[in-house]
């Protein structure tokens, strides 16, 4: 964490001190987000300019959010519910309840925390580890097929696709993983572990050296 003080303390000891977390924050660029006010919903209603500068007011007292500039996000008038959009490729990545600045906010640092996770990259030396989609065809996971789904260096699949997780630990260390699913609308799905397929935090140990096959896990793309 990086903290910045407001003004000079009265013991300079670090030790002399507690610090609280108060509200979480990602390190990620200030999100600009901006009021689509001239897109129409379906009963031809805009954005009102009442309502235009309400919006501002409230994005302008979230944390991390700036109004200038190309947005990121866009906040479109809907018939029912308004949206807040990915305006690069117009996904919709929530609905919003109306006069709500509570779940605005939520909803933004939610995108927050996706764009966070989508650009974590922490590399440690002591650790190597491999995952692989391997697919799954006449009722087994068949690793000789992996290397024939390579395109250009990625692994291409096509829709209804199965495949299994493998993982493979190259480290001198065992280690613990979690996958996530990130998708394009910035919806956050948790792979491994899953209960709900009897696959839980303390099975997902792999030892030094070896492999593993997730062999009740079907992924369909």
């Amino acid at each position: 964490s990086i903290v910045v003080l407001g003004k000079k303390l009265a013991d300079e000891r670090p030790a002399a001190y507690w610090v609280y977390v108060t509200n979480p924050v990602y390190k990620i660029k200030p999100l600009v987000v901006g009021i689509d006010s001239k897109r129409k919903n379906n009963n031809g209603k805009v954005f009102s300019e009442a309502e235009v500068k309400d919006l501002r007011k409230i994005l302008s007292e979230i944390g991390n959010v700036q109004l200038d500039g190309i947005p990121e996000l866009q906040i479109v008038r809907g018939d029912v519910s308004d949206t807040l959009k990915i305006d690069a490729n117009g996904y919709v990545f929530a609905t919003l309840k109306k006069n709500d600045k509570a779940d605005l906010e939520d909803k933004i640092k939610l995108y927050a925390r996706y764009k966070f996770l989508l650009g974590l990259a922490i590399n440690d030396p002591q650790y190597n580890v491999k995952v692989r989609l391997i697919p799954f065809v006449n009722g087994k996971a068949d690793t000789s097929l992996y290397e024939g789904k390579i395109v250009n260096g990625i692994p291409e699949y096509r829709n209804n696709d199965s495949l299994r997780i493998e993982v493979t630990n190259n480290s001198d260390k065992g280690v613990y993983i979690n996958i996530l699913d990130m998708q394009p609308d910035g919806k956050i799905n948790a792979i491994l572990p899953k209960s709900a397929r009897g696959i839980k935090s303390e099975d997902l140990r792999i030892n030094a050296g070896a492999t593993r096959l997730f062999s009740t896990y079907n992924i369909v793309i």
